[in-house]
């Protein structure tokens, strides 16, 4: 194992289970130890997210899947220090990677567009404006990096804010049947 990154996601979209909205770095010496044996067992090479997810009833941590691929919250294992990219990169030049020490728990990242789909998607109102206003402040304060949105390069954010908005236009079209009649 040449590097790992432990995340939680604190927001998805949607809600029910999506992509990260926010996420930090995390600590499960357990749950770590369970992806490696996991991975090591089935000869995995190459990047890999293991996800689990917490069970509501027992409060204990159930393997949700493997996936064989590099993942969407992957900045933030950049920003927390641990460039797999650039590991993996080198590797395929032949060169000798040393390993990486794990990723510190407490770094933070956000992806503004999906924090504010997931905030207009809340189901009351009430529940909306109290998100909203938590993507507000977020988005204001600019304490939490994001993981797509840069000033020196504004085209991926650009892009992906209109598919989201795209997808949520879609999303709230769907929903609203009598609407999309009427429009259609």
């Amino acid at each position: 194992m040449l590097a790992r990154v432990v995340h939680r996601r604190t927001l998805e979209y949607p809600a029910a289970g999506g992509p990260s909205a926010r996420c930090e770095t995390a600590r499960w010496p357990d749950l770590e130890e369970a992806a490696i044996a996991l991975l090591r067992e089935a000869g995995w090479v190459g990047p890999a997210q293991v996800e689990f997810r917490r069970d509501a009833r027992d409060g204990s941590f159930r393997l949700l899947e493997v996936n064989p691929r590099l993942w969407g919250s992957l900045p933030l294992a950049r920003l927390a220090g641990v460039n797999l990219v650039g590991m993996w990169y080198r590797m395929g030049l032949g060169e000798r990677v040393a390993p990486a020490p794990p990723a510190p728990a407490g770094i933070r990242l956000r992806f503004a567009a999906m924090e504010w789909a997931s905030a207009l998607g809340q189901g009351t109102w009430r529940a909306r404006l109290g998100a909203v206003a938590r993507a507000a402040a977020a988005t204001l304060g600019a304490s939490i990096r994001d993981g797509i949105e840069s000033a020196a390069d504004p085209g991926p954010g650009t892009c992906y804010r209109a598919e989201i908005l795209r997808r949520a236009s879609a999303r709230c079209l769907s929903w609203s049947g009598g609407v999309r009649k009427a429009v259609g």
